[in-house]
């Protein structure tokens, strides 16, 4: 919902034009500046401002020395992290918070979990680990890993609601931040 309202603003600021379902190719150089990007086939599309929003994994700086520019210094920082994440229905008894954010002590802690009420009568749950310490993709297994958050509530939650989404797992051993 949140990234649904934020595209539909910036859809109707003029002069901002969103363009999806392409691929971009390349960057179009044009005395020393970007100009534009080129996408597969032969669609090119002029911009004083493109954003690469691929997430995690960015395309940019392979477009930046494809045209011989430099890619922006970064820094990397080892984090070990991983998550699974899934949609619950909100339980009958539950009307707590919109957003439950669950962690314990560090260093003895290395899981934690959030809940954010969404739409739809729905809850995202989401259990993070750390360091080898990984939330499991089964039903089963996250309902153990809740248990042993700091908290029980993710797993109060839990147990007893109807399963949504499949569990969604991702794993990231670095975070970076381009300058």
């Amino acid at each position: 919902m949140i990234e649904y309202t934020i595209r539909r603003g910036t859809q109707q600021v003029s002069g901002i034009r969103v363009v999806t379902g392409i691929t971009v190719r390349e960057l179009i150089l044009t005395a020393g500046r970007i100009v534009g990007v080129r996408c597969e086939g032969a669609e090119s599309f002029e911009a004083e401002l493109a954003v690469d929003a691929s997430g995690r994994t960015p395309r940019a700086p392979q477009w930046l020395a494809a045209v011989g520019l430099s890619a922006p210094p970064q820094t990397k920082m080892g984090v070990d992290t991983a998550y699974s994440t899934a949609n619950v229905r909100v339980p009958d008894w539950y009307d707590g918070e919109p957003l439950v954010f669950i962690t314990g002590p560090a260093p003895h802690f290395t899981r934690r979990g959030y809940v954010i009420r969404i739409e739809n009568g729905a809850l995202l749950v989401s259990l993070i680990g750390r360091f080898g310490n990984y939330p499991p993709t089964d039903r089963a297994g996250l309902l153990r890993f809740a248990k042993e958050l700091h908290c029980e509530l993710a797993w109060r939650i839990i147990k007893d609601a109807e399963q949504l989404t499949p569990v969604a797992h991702h794993r990231f051993p670095v975070s970076v931040q381009r300058h």
